[in-house]
């Protein structure tokens, strides 16, 4: 997430311009590919009128949470939120090198912040392999996870991905079951941590 204060900079002053676009911002590993450009994210996006407002959306895996995509609602309280945890990860004494680990102890401990975290499907946008979620379910992007990333051709499969979303005509009916796939979850998910499992071995 941080390499030499770089990333974090950038990534503070992107948010900040988010904040005043009041544009959704998000923070993908290097790892991922966008498999499916068809679809409108904001089709999958809560709706403006959920309570509590989301303000941090992502997934988990058999470990708990994967922070490899994490979409943001620019706030004030997120930007200070976000700068707290820039920081602790660069302090030169830091004993905390891994930010999954890092922003879970920091949804924990923070209550407020906690009760504007929603989780999405995990196939969405943090799917570990193209075909993991079947046809039925929309599919933005995949994170080429470490044990992984190695053990198959990404490019290749992201060639036959393309020539097929070429080949595929019926966009709009696509978008249509994307829709719905994100107004069925909205209504049905709750707000806050309870549901989240965390890795806290820093």
């Amino acid at each position: 997430m941080v390499q030499n204060g770089f990333c974090g900079e950038t990534f503070q002053h992107c948010f900040q311009y988010k904040l005043i676009k009041d544009h959704p911002s998000s923070w993908t590993d290097s790892d991922t590919l966008v498999t499916d450009p068809t679809i409108p994210i904001d089709s999958l996006m809560p709706p403006r009128s959920l309570l509590p407002e989301p303000y941090i959306l992502s997934s988990q895996d058999h470990n708990g949470l994967n922070d490899g995509i994490l979409i943001f609602r620019p706030t004030l309280y997120v930007l200070v939120f976000i700068e707290h945890l820039i920081q602790t990860l660069e302090a030169p004494l830091s004993s905390i090198y891994d930010d999954q680990c890092l922003l879970s102890q920091a949804l924990l401990h923070d209550r407020y912040m906690a009760r504007h975290f929603y989780e999405f499907p995990k196939i969405w946008f943090n799917a570990y392999s193209i075909s993991e979620g079947g046809e039925n379910e929309p599919q933005m992007e995949v994170h080429l996870v470490s044990r992984l990333k190695h053990k198959v051709d990404w490019l290749q499969t992201l060639k036959d991905r393309m020539k097929a979303l070429r080949t595929d005509t019926d966009w709009q009916e696509k978008r249509e079951k994307a829709s719905k796939a994100g107004r069925d979850w909205w209504e049905r998910v709750g707000a806050g941590i309870e549901k989240m499992r965390f890795l806290l071995d820093c």
